[in-house]
């Protein structure tokens, strides 16, 4: 089992929705405690897929995951990681 799965950038869709869901829910508990930000990390793409695929991957992952941070008032970071 690979760290952090699954992530942003996994070949599923299912996988990321699943990591949409967790961000979305972490975003919501932000936003009950007005947390400064919600940080959290792309995650690496386990099919070694190119460079533009993992990034499309992400964009498609990111657009939920925004807009729940604008719903509830909380900044996002997204932190840089190794194999990103």
């Amino acid at each position: 089992m690979r760290d952090a799965a699954p992530t942003l950038v996994d070949p599923g869709e299912h996988e990321r929705r699943v990591r949409i869901q967790f961000l979305e829910k972490s975003l919501d508990l932000a936003g009950i405690l007005r947390a400064d930000a919600v940080s959290f990390w792309a995650g690496s793409p386990p099919d070694r897929v190119d460079g533009k695929t993992a990034v499309d991957r992400l964009v498609q992952s990111l657009v939920p995951v925004l807009t729940k941070a604008k719903q509830v008032g909380v900044p996002l970071a997204l932190e840089p990681e190794p194999g990103m």
